[in-house]
Formats: C-alpha cells, structure tokens, sequence
C-alpha cells in the first residue's frame, strides 16, 4: 500500500495554513509606497533598517539605531549564529556558551563549529531556565562568553517573560556575557501579546542579540530572511565577517519583508488565534488516542505542537504509522539528555498546526491503535526473563 501523505507532522509549514502571504505581496507594497528598484540597491537598505527600528518601537517601545543597531542576513538566522558565536568568543576570550535543555541542534552546531563548548541548563520555562544559571554562575569558576534562549522556545512553547529578561540583562552585566535571543516564532503568541522583546529592559542594548525570521510567520518568500539587532560592537564586525546583504535582487526581498512588518500585524493575529485554536483541538483529538496528558499545555505559541512520547519509541512509531498510510515526523531535532559529546534523545512527536482538525483527527485515529499494540509489546518485553 502506498502511503497516503497526510501532514500533521511534517517539515516546517511556512505561512498561513490557509492562504500565504506571497512574494508578489510584498513587491507591491514596496511599489505603491516607494518605488521598488531603488530599493534593490543599498539605500534601500538603509530605508529597510529604518523600517525594522520603526516597528520595534511601535511594537515594543524600543528605540534603536538603524545603522548600528540592525543587520540583515540573506541566507536566514541559521547561517548568521555560526558567525555570531564565534565573534563572541573571539572578543570575550571564553569559549562556553550556555543553552537550554532540550536544545535546538542548529544551536549546538554552531557552538562547535565556533570551536566552543556548550553547557546546557534545564528550560522547563524561562524562570527556571534563569534560575539555574544564576545558581551556577554565583557558585563561581564559571564564565561563559554567551547565553542563549529561545522565546518563544521550543518544544514547550514558553515565552521569556520581561521579569526573565530583566534578571537575564543584570547577569550579562555582572558576569561579562552576551544574552542572545532567538525570537524566531516570537510573533506567534496564542494570546495575541507580543513576546516581550529583551530590549525593553533598560541597559539591554549593549549585551543582547536578538534574531528574527520571517519565514514562520509570512511565507516562503521570506524563508531566506535574518534579521540581527544588538550592539554596534558586534554588528559591525559581524557584517564584514560573513555575508551580510548589502545589494541586489535579495535586497529587494529583504527591503519588501521589512516594509511589510507594520502591516502584517492583523494577519499574524489571526494566524496566531488559528493556530491557538487548533493546538488545544489536536491536544483533545491526542488525549483521545492516549498519546497526550490531560494536564498537558500547549504552551504560548509557535505553529508546531510537540507531545512528548516518554515510554515509546517516536522513530518507531513514524514507521509503523507509515505502514497505514499517514507519514509523520519524530522530534529528533530536540535533543534531551546528555553531553556536549554524546547527547541523547528525548522523544517527540511534532504536530503541525497547518492541518484543519478534521484531517487532523483522521491521522490521530490511525495513530491510536499503533499506540495501543507498541505499548502492549513493551509491557510484554519488560515480562521477558
């Protein structure tokens, strides 16, 4: 029998599940406001760095400086943390970089290839994700040149509260770090108030980077976009060290996704309540299926809901769910347990919230008895003298 694809849990779903906001959108906004080939070349640039700081601060009161303060990135946030690690190390002279348990692999490959060492904090939610690197910083010997959090952060979907960020500044001042900030599905929140933006806290600016991606919540036509704001120091030498957009067809995108941010806050509203919608109805519909605690939240947004799978196997149950036709994708990318050398897994399984619930429902009600039968199996294997 040939699978029967049914996206529930599958790559990264860009945009709207239900229309997107398409390249085209973006070009003629910059069109019937400001004439785009000019926009191609790098005064556009410097107008799209004007239009970042504008929507910070009208988003979360911030005022930053176009020129010093914002860099983009051609190629997405993934290739810039390389860079970015390893000038912080660099400058500051260390070589550990704390993160958050589970952490993001994108994260960790970028600390080695920086040539540091990563040391990972447990990050149930932010405060407690604070509250243990404070303890370990206060019981000394310990000087990482970085730390970094996610918000909101997968797999839990916790923001950093203003309160976490706060604390989070003081510590980067105390103790010599730099905070960064992976602001990634910040704009998802479910209660449709902005993830607290770390440079609202006075004294924030000189110690904190912050990154951005439009491709969660615009489209695939911002899928290449990165966006850095943070001090001078580090921007500026950041930018000569790799390649950093400057001119050309990419600046016309990038020019087109940073004119579209003060008008795109409507469209993400909604797309937020949709996905805060769907996410408590696919924690119903897995509840049903035995796959999802009743206690269990969904956390304060994002577009994926991930399930823990503690007592199964989720790269068995891809497989076996294969066999009925409905292919999924286990969370291998949220590693757990372990080491810097020998990290092990905690299992996941991602749901994505792009699919209406009555497909989703279809998909869970082929997952219930393959839940059923391997549960049953290990129970029988644990009897086996």
């Amino acid at each position: 029998m040939k699978p029967r694809k049914i996206e529930v849990i599958g790559d990264f779903g860009l945009g709207s599940p239900n229309e997107r906001v398409s390249l085209w959108f973006l070009l003629r906004l910059i069109w019937e406001q400001f004439g785009i080939w000019g926009y191609a070349q790098s005064n556009g640039i410097e107008k799209a760095q004007e239009a970042v700081v504008a929507y910070k601060r009208n988003r979360h009161g911030v005022v930053l400086d176009p020129c010093k303060n914002v860099r983009f990135s051609p190629k997405g946030t993934r290739i810039i943390y390389p860079f970015l690690i390893q000038l912080i190390l660099e400058q500051l002279k260390r070589t550990e970089v704390v993160m958050t348990l589970p952490f993001y692999p994108g994260h960790l490959k970028a600390v080695r290839w920086a040539g540091g060492k990563a040391v990972f904090l447990a990050a149930l939610s932010a405060v407690t994700y604070v509250d243990r690197l404070e303890e370990k910083l206060r019981k000394g010997g310990f000087h990482p040149a970085a730390v970094i959090i996610c918000s909101i952060g997968n797999p839990y979907g916790y923001k950093c509260d203003l309160e976490s960020f706060r604390r989070l500044v003081a510590l980067a001042h105390e103790f010599g770090f730099i905070l960064i900030v992976d602001e990634a599905y910040a704009e998802l929140s479910y209660d449709c108030i902005p993830a607290p933006s770390p440079f609202e806290v006075e004294g924030a600016l000189p110690v904190t980077v912050a990154t951005m991606t439009g491709s969660k919540f615009l489209s695939a036509a911002a899928g290449g976009i990165g966006l850095s704001i943070g001090p001078e120091r580090i921007l500026q030498p950041l930018s000569e060290n790799m390649e950093f957009l400057s001119e050309g067809g990419n600046g016309l995108i990038q020019s087109a996704f940073a004119f579209a941010l003060p008008h795109i806050e409507p469209y993400v509203r909604n797309l937020a309540k949709l996905y805060d919608s769907r996410a408590h109805s696919y924690a119903d519909l897995l509840y049903e299926a035995g796959l999802y605690e009743a206690k269990s939240g969904v956390g304060d947004g994002g577009m994926f809901l991930w399930v823990p799978t503690d007592d199964l196997s989720s790269n068995e149950l891809a497989d076996r769910a294969q066999s009925e036709g409905v292919i999924i994708r286990p969370g291998s990318m949220f590693l757990d347990t372990g080491d810097d050398q020998r990290p092990g897994n905690m299992n996941f399984l991602r749901f994505c919230l792009r699919e209406r619930d009555q497909v989703a429902a279809r998909s869970f009600r082929a997952l219930r008895p393959l839940i059923t039968t391997m549960r049953i199996e290990k129970c029988e294997n644990s009897l086996v003298y």
